[in-house]
């Protein structure tokens, strides 16, 4: 699969992991890094890259949350950083134009990984 025949996505957007869609469930969208897999660094200094080594090394990287029950509130979840093509969007919430994630600046880095 080559980024192009991938849909951008925006925060907000729903998406499942391509590697578990035997079991879904659905992740949301709550950040998108300029900074590519193999540079975002998650869990002591392994990269995204490393931790998805099935995933091209140079993949964007989308922040997720595992939303729990309803409601609009994502702080106290913790979030996971996934290559794009590891992702498959469901609903996309927003109308607006995805992001440009080139365009995008002053992303920090940290937070959990997978």
């Amino acid at each position: 699969m080559t980024d192009d025949d991938l849909p951008a996505l925006d925060v907000g957007d729903h998406v499942v992991d391509r590697d578990n869609e035997d079991e879904p469930r659905r992740l949301l969208v709550v950040g998108l890094s300029p900074v590519p897999a193999d540079n975002y660094e998650v869990d002591g200094g392994r990269t995204v890259a490393d931790a998805n080594p099935d995933y091209p090394a140079d993949d964007d990287v989308i922040r997720v949350i595992f939303p729990k029950g309803s409601g609009l509130d994502v702080d106290g979840h913790q979030r996971y950083a996934y290559p794009r093509s590891r992702l498959r969007r469901v609903a996309a919430v927003q109308d607006a134009p995805a992001v440009d994630l080139g365009a995008v600046s002053g992303a920090a880095n940290g937070g959990g990984g997978r």
